[in-house]
């Protein structure tokens, strides 16, 4: 497929597979690589809008050992890559897709995360704070096109975009021990109204938001705190922390 942007590439199944079931050599090209998932592993519920379908899940772990890391043949690393595949069991279709990489070099530690979802279909974001993930959960009617997690500026910012002519929403949940104490929201650098724009709730565990606003073109959705997770001690030796997350994907590096 041409994006315009380079070539990109997904996967049709047969409709109504069932746990066990063999995908290969379903495959385009027919051919077996190093990545490619070859069964069903489970079928799973999942919320597609104000429905519930059945999704047939595929995963795959793959690692390599003593990879050069430069020409001279001086540095090795090591790279551990998980995938995960989601389809509608009644079409085949994929709606979702996850790639996690982890690649462990010397002194650093990089994880790179590929995230593809179906509009409508709730999705996670995991900023990841040292070594712990701290998982916000979103839920929309317009596509995500970016998530950015800004720990110096205890800001979480969403980039969003709906169809025209449409009333988009955007509901998160936000883990309490990321980001918690008095917040403000905005839409497109204009402050949104608690009670008007969006209402606030929160549990045990999450702080969560309902945002409206109106679904024509891209937006930015930002939450701002009063408190954030404290930085890393001093004797871990990192910069200030930012995750991004933009057109799917999360670069993470962290020096030992």
């Amino acid at each position: 497929l041409s994006t315009g942007d380079g070539p990109a590439s997904g996967y049709v199944i047969l409709a109504d597979c069932i746990e066990g079931d063999l995908i290969y050599p379903n495959w385009e090209g027919g051919a077996q690589q190093f990545l490619y998932v070859y069964m069903i592993n489970e079928t799973i519920l999942m919320n597609d809008g104000d429905v519930t379908i059945e999704v047939n899940h595929a995963n795959v772990t793959s690692t390599l050992y003593n990879q050069t890391a430069n020409v001279d043949f001086t540095e090795f690393y090591n790279q551990t890559t998980t995938l995960d595949y989601y389809w509608e069991k009644a079409t085949g279709l994929l709606i979702g897709y996850t790639e996690c990489s982890i690649k462990e070099q010397e002194n650093m530690t990089e994880t790179v995360y590929y995230h593809f979802q179906k509009v409508g279909i709730p999705q996670v974001f995991y900023p990841l704070i040292d070594s712990s993930d701290y998982p916000v959960t979103l839920d929309s009617n317009s596509a995500i096109l970016g998530f950015v997690f800004n720990q110096t500026e205890r800001q979480i910012s969403l980039y969003v975009s709906g169809a025209t002519g449409t009333s988009g929403f955007c509901d998160f949940a936000i883990p309490v021990d990321l980001l918690w104490g008095t917040f403000s929201l905005n839409l497109d650098d204009y402050s949104l109204v608690d009670g008007v724009d969006y209402t606030q709730t929160n549990n045990s565990t999450h702080n969560i938001f309902q945002v409206t606003y109106s679904g024509d073109g891209t937006h930015i959705i930002e939450v701002v705190s009063s408190d954030v997770i404290p930085e890393f001690p001093a004797f871990i030796l990192l910069p200030a922390f930012m995750v991004t997350t933009m057109v799917g994907a999360i670069l993470y590096r962290k020096k030992l």
